[in-house]
C-alpha cells in the first residue's frame, strides 16, 4: 500500500474542519475496498495511456493493479486522458507533492500539471 500522510491534501476537508479526526480514527485498522482498488487500478491506466499514448479502449481485458480494465474504466480514462492532453505546456504525471512547509509531514501525489515543474519548496 502506498504511503499516506496523516494530514493528506484528499483527507483536507476532513481534518481542516474536525483537528480531532486525525487523532480519532489513529487506532483504526487501515483499510480498503474494492472502489479504491478500482480507483488506483484507473490511476495506473491513466498514468500508463498518458506516457505511452496507449488508447484505453486497446487495453481492455488487461490488468492494472490487479483489476481488470473493462469498457467503462477504458471510456473514463479516455476522456480524462483526451482532457489532460488539451493543456499546452510540457507535462508531469503522478508527482509526489512535499507541503510540508504549510501543513507537518504533508504530502500527497499531483494526477496530472503541466507547464513549468517547480522543484522545491513544492515538489520533491
Amino acid at each position: 500500500m502506498a504511503a499516506h500522510a496523516k494530514l493528506s491534501a484528499s483527507g483536507a476537508h476532513r481534518w481542516a474542519t474536525c483537528a480531532y479526526s486525525v487523532k480519532a480514527e489513529s487506532g483504526l485498522p487501515d483499510s480498503s475496498s474494492i472502489f479504491a482498488a478500482e480507483g488506483t487500478a484507473a490511476h495506473e491506466l491513466a498514468e500508463h495511456c498518458l506516457n505511452t499514448g496507449d488508447d484505453p479502449h486497446s487495453l481492455i481485458g488487461q490488468s492494472f493493479a490487479g483489476i481488470e480494465v473493462d469498457a467503462e474504466m477504458a471510456e473514463h480514462i479516455a476522456g480524462y486522458v483526451a482532457y489532460v492532453k488539451g493543456f499546452n505546456g510540457e507535462h508531469f504525471y503522478e508527482v509526489r507533492v512535499d507541503f510540508s512547509h504549510v501543513v507537518p509531514e504533508g504530502f500527497g501525489t499531483c494526477d496530472a500539471s503541466y507547464g513549468t515543474r517547480i522543484t522545491r519548496p513544492f515538489m520533491s
